[in-house]
């Protein structure tokens, strides 16, 4: 009779575990569906020069190996490009150029899709220039090595059926 009750109490289990997984599932398929696959995550502290959209002789190397990888395994998708930075406002020095992180985030996420397509020819027409700027960290801003995380720039496919219909 124990090992009966316990045996039901492990199939219950089970299923409350099944259900939570398949809601995951839909969770991240629906984020998938939003954002798009992940490519590449950019560091902006290797990638760009500090406080600007100007790409480093390093980020300039390695976006090479991103457009490769792009232009390989997914030459048909949307490619969109995110940025993000930390919540440390724009010094007086940059606000004529940058008034807000909001504009350096996309700045540096259209200096990337300039990139792809002026040095690597991918088609315009594919991608898409998002700023996100200190709005979605992925980590402490009050500590140096969380505000480095969250300056950053994505690299995303978007799913087959976002295929703009002119290609």
């Amino acid at each position: 009779m124990e090992l009966e009750r316990r045996n039901a109490e492990l199939q219950q289990q089970i299923g409350n575990l099944q259900q939570r997984i398949n809601e995951l599932q839909r969770k991240l398929t629906s984020n998938v569906a939003r954002r798009g696959e992940t490519v590449r995550i950019l560091s902006t502290d290797v990638y760009f020069k500090s406080g600007s959209a100007d790409l480093t002789p390093t980020g300039v190397d390695k976006l090479a190996e991103v457009a490769a990888t792009i232009k390989q395994q997914y030459p048909q998708r949307v490619i969109r490009v995110e940025g993000f930075t930390d919540n440390k406002p724009i010094g007086d020095r940059l606000k004529s150029i940058y008034p807000s992180n909001w504009e350096l985030s996309a700045a540096r996420a259209a200096a990337v899709v300039r990139h792809f397509r002026w040095t690597h020819n991918i088609d315009p027409v594919r991608m898409e220039v998002v700023g996100y700027g200190q709005f979605h960290p992925v980590a402490s801003n009050d500590t140096a090595e969380g505000r480095s995380k969250n300056r950053r720039v994505r690299v995303a496919v978007m799913p087959k059926s976002d295929v703009p219909p002119n290609m």
